[in-house]
């Protein structure tokens, strides 16, 4: 009994500092965005990097609300919707990217 409760916080620790790291790099980008807006060449990408951060910000709003109320199944699948929009935002940038290279 001691040791399955052991490993159990065990796991859950490790879940809480997993989604500690990504609230903290969500945060990162969201200020890293912003100041890729500034340097942005026209309002058109601007407007796109914006509107990035913006989500950005809902998701961390999203791993916070996360933390506080889900089960392991929830965090998996958030998890995996959060990936999909990150590979989405790369996506986007990646052709900044090589518009940039292409000038």
């Amino acid at each position: 009994m001691y040791f399955y409760q052991t490993m159990t916080i065990h796991c859950i620790d490790k879940h809480i500092r997993s989604i500690e790291k990504a609230i903290n790099g969500e945060y990162s980008a969201i200020h890293f965005y912003a100041r890729l807006a500034t340097l942005a060449p026209d309002i058109n990408e601007r407007t796109q990097i914006l509107e990035i951060r913006q989500d950005e910000q809902r998701t961390v709003d999203f791993y916070l609300e996360i933390a506080d109320e889900t089960t392991n199944q929830q965090v998996k699948e958030t998890f995996q919707r959060a990936a999909a929009d990150e590979q989405n935002h790369a996506v986007w940038f990646l052709y900044y990217f090589s518009k940039q290279n292409k000038k």
